[in-house]
């Protein structure tokens, strides 16, 4: 990972307020981003508390720090697998109820599939995450999460 990447993760960090022992300009520079950005890129539960959310991430080094795309996905990744994320050795819930909880939980279509595809790489080396991963991928894919409802009746 870049040095550039690096830093711009610790920047989203030290906003979360996850990061101490910090030199007094960077807490500054914390400050400053959770006053400018914190309400777009900082996420809480129901209980108030913060979740990381490696979209939130993700949309924070492109968007205020500068780093494209496909190299902030990656640095992402990369800090996931660094971090030791990893799937629970229980029982995982069905595809699709993944597929329905990943829905819900962003309320919108395209973020439920990134945030899929994310974890489908985050565990490429372990197979059995990662198929797991593309069942929930395909179910997000292929699932009619709303009622239809194009009007093709008003067309007669």
């Amino acid at each position: 990972m870049r040095e550039e990447a690096y830093a711009a993760l610790r920047r989203y960090e030290v906003m979360a307020e996850r990061l101490s022992s910090i030199p007094q300009k960077v807490e500054e520079q914390g400050e400053r981003d959770r006053e400018n950005f914190g309400d777009r890129y900082l996420w809480y539960g129901a209980d108030g508390g913060f979740v990381w959310n490696d979209l939130m991430v993700i949309r924070f080094l492109v968007e205020v720090c500068g780093i494209p795309l496909k190299e902030s996905r990656e640095a992402a990744i990369e800090n996931s697998r660094v971090k030791g994320v990893r799937m629970s050795d229980g029982v995982w819930s069905p595809a699709l109820d993944q597929a329905k909880v990943l829905f819900r939980e962003f309320g919108n279509i395209l973020e439920a599939r990134e945030m899929a595809a994310f974890y489908r790489d985050v565990f490429a080396d372990d197979a059995k995450a990662a198929r797991y991963w593309r069942d929930v991928l395909h179910e997000i894919e292929t699932t009619r999460f709303v009622a239809e409802a194009a009007g093709l009746e008003n067309w007669d």
